[in-house]
């Protein structure tokens, strides 16, 4: 997660692409997946909510909402 390749070297960042880098003392990729995976818990025996689907289409929005916030 946090890489060791040039261009996070350079500007001192896990995720070089992110304008939010992090959320409160936590790298937002952790908070991200941490959310995620208890989400993930909840929604195990969901028969209308697949887990899966609910997972993947977050991560989908919350790229968008973070690759918008960096414009």
């Amino acid at each position: 997660m946090l890489g060791s390749s040039q261009f996070q070297v350079i500007r001192h960042v896990a995720e070089p692409y992110l304008s939010l880098q992090h959320l409160g003392p936590l790298p937002i990729g952790i908070a991200v997946g941490a959310v995620l995976g208890f989400l993930t818990l909840l929604l195990l025996d969901n028969r209308r909510l697949p887990a899966a689907l609910v997972v993947v289409f977050m991560g989908l929005f919350l790229g968008l909402i973070l690759e918008l916030m960096r414009v």
